[in-house]
């Protein structure tokens, strides 16, 4: 005797019509989620740039989300804190020491240049955004990197982070 058919002997009268009118259905659905999530992890594996599976930090390592390191870190002598939210959320607060580098310094080939060379190649660049999922964090970290400006690093946690272990913004 098979699962379903024991299965089935045990539910009261009413619900075993209804549990075998339901377990086909459900089965079908679990094959074709199945068969969904295998064609879309081979065609993205036959693409010439397949996307990544889980998300990497640009660069290798260079993610770090413990307060204790952001600490050790910004006690560095020519340590570098950017933030890479627009001027309105930096303006209402922001980790203490940052400076602010807005997305629409990045569109104007002008600033992005002379920020870029502001920066000294052997400085500590640590970058934030908003939260862990912004991407505006990564966009500019990629970008100082690709003009080989300081070793650069990405606090992912974020001013929300900051704000949600209590520590004081400045404003």
């Amino acid at each position: 005797m098979n699962a379903p058919t024991r299965l089935f002997r045990s539910l009261p009268a009413g619900l075993e019509a209804r549990w075998k009118a339901f377990f086909p259905a459900a089965q079908a659905a679990v094959v074709i989620v199945a068969v969904s999530i295998v064609s879309g992890l081979a065609f993205n594996a036959l693409r010439p740039e397949p996307l990544p599976l889980f998300p990497t930090a640009p660069n290798g390592e260079t993610t770090f989300s413990d307060f204790a390191t952001l600490d050790s870190h910004l006690a560095l002598p020519g340590t570098i804190l950017l933030d890479a939210r627009d001027e309105v959320l930096f303006s209402l607060g922001r980790i203490p020491g940052a400076a602010n580098v807005p997305p629409e310094t990045l569109s104007d080939p002008d600033l992005a240049e002379s920020f870029s060379s502001s920066i000294p190649k052997d400085a500590l660049v640590i970058v934030y955004c908003s939260e862990p999922l912004c991407p505006l964090a990564d966009g500019l970290a990629v970008f100082l990197r690709e003009r080989g400006r300081g070793r650069v690093m990405v606090f992912s946690p974020g001013f929300e982070g900051w704000l949600g272990e209590g520590r004081t913004p400045e404003e």
